[in-house]
């Protein structure tokens, strides 16, 4: 029997396999390379109309300073968004609270994970661009070790952890609906923690407590009834009843009946949902930036494909395509019901990670 053919035989065969992973490797990647391609087409796209934008608004001398101070921009920005989402939440709350998290959701998520860790585990530059897989698998058995362990600088001006949690602990054990209704709104203030607690200058602190003084004012004058005209003429309910205030409003306010109540409670939520966003998505990342400019959509992608990487960015885009394709099919109660079981981790990750929380050091060139 000759050798020959059977080497010919085994070459071919190393070949077909060779063929067959290359054509697989192609397969598991065309995900990645399309959604690189149309996060690049989009954001090139804003860019551009951003650059037509600002080369108009930036003829005007008070807009151009604005513009190139962090805390100025941060502050003018904020106070517009405040003033917009407040005029929502207070006459179309329930649509905002079924839209905007399929919008801004997933990239929250992805925010608020990406910078609880490096903002508790200490600079990105400091540990390596691999930060969230070495911390991200123990995170939470860290925090809960850490909780119990208060010792000097790691609390800093947060309240002891330990407090913390064995308020949550007892809240939940006494009145399970209660403490969780509770922590639907109290959840919005946790991300002004982190904003104020990594403020580099003065200035940029200043910004965030009055930014958080402004919220606090906003949530109190709903809930205190500042706006009950308003809320009485808006609409209770939306999509044929399939959403409505009662049902929205006992989530956060269990075993309350009373009609304006509860339109105060998810007016309250709908603002705090909002700036909460705006906190994670706009705030923060441009406070870790080094310098007082902020940068364009590209560059974000360029960053973003760095820390966390872009196995996250990818999973990102299609999470909320997904979110929407799941809209399209299941409609659009069920794809926010989908977000909201996916999401609701979170708000307890955050509060974990406020005693592990490092404030920004003034020594360090920002």
């Amino acid at each position: 029997m000759s050798v020959q053919p059977a080497l010919r035989s085994d070459t071919a065969k190393q070949s077909g396999l060779a063929g067959g992973g290359r054509i697989f490797g192609a397969v598991v990647a065309a995900p990645a390379v399309f959604a690189r391609i149309v996060l690049d087409v989009l954001a090139t796209g804003i860019d551009r109309l951003r650059g037509r934008i600002l080369a108009v608004t930036l003829r005007v001398p008070l807009l151009d300073r604005i513009f190139r101070s962090r805390a100025k921009r941060l502050s003018v920005v904020f106070a517009a968004s405040l003033l917009v989402a407040l005029g929502l939440a207070l006459t179309a709350p329930l649509w905002m609270l079924l839209i905007v998290p399929l919008i801004l959701g997933v990239p929250h998520l992805v925010a608020s994970l990406n910078f609880v860790l490096r903002l508790t585990a200490g600079r990105m530059e400091d540990r390596g661009g691999a930060l969230p897989a070495k911390v991200g698998a123990c995170f939470v058995a860290v925090a809960a070790v850490r909780l119990w362990v208060p010792s000097q600088g790691i609390l800093e001006n947060v309240p002891n952890g330990v407090e913390i949690v064995a308020a949550l602990a007892a809240g939940s054990l006494a009145a399970p609906a209660e403490t969780l209704g509770a922590l639907v709104l109290a959840h919005n203030f946790v991300g002004f923690a982190y904003w104020i607690a990594r403020a580099p200058t003065a200035q940029d602190r200043q910004v965030a407590l009055a930014a958080l003084a402004l919220f606090t004012a906003a949530t109190a004058a709903i809930l205190a009834g500042a706006f009950d005209r308003v809320l009485a003429q808006r609409t209770a309910d939306i999509l044929g009843g399939g959403m409505s205030d009662f049902d929205t409003g006992q989530t956060i306010l269990p075993g309350t009946e009373r009609d304006i109540l509860l339109r105060r409670a998810v007016s309250a939520f709908a603002l705090g949902q909002s700036l909460h966003y705006f906190v994670w998505l706009r705030a923060i990342p441009e406070q870790e930036l080094p310098h007082q400019h902020p940068i364009g959509f590209s560059k974000s992608l360029r960053f973003i494909e760095l820390n966390p990487g872009r196995l996250v960015l990818y999973s990102a885009a299609y999470g909320v395509a997904a979110l929407f394709a799941y809209a399209f099919i299941y409609g659009w109660l069920e794809a926010r019901l989908l977000y909201l079981s996916t999401a609701a981790f979170h708000g307890y990750f955050e509060i974990a990670g406020l005693a592990l929380l490092r404030r920004a050091s003034p020594a360090v060139p920002r």
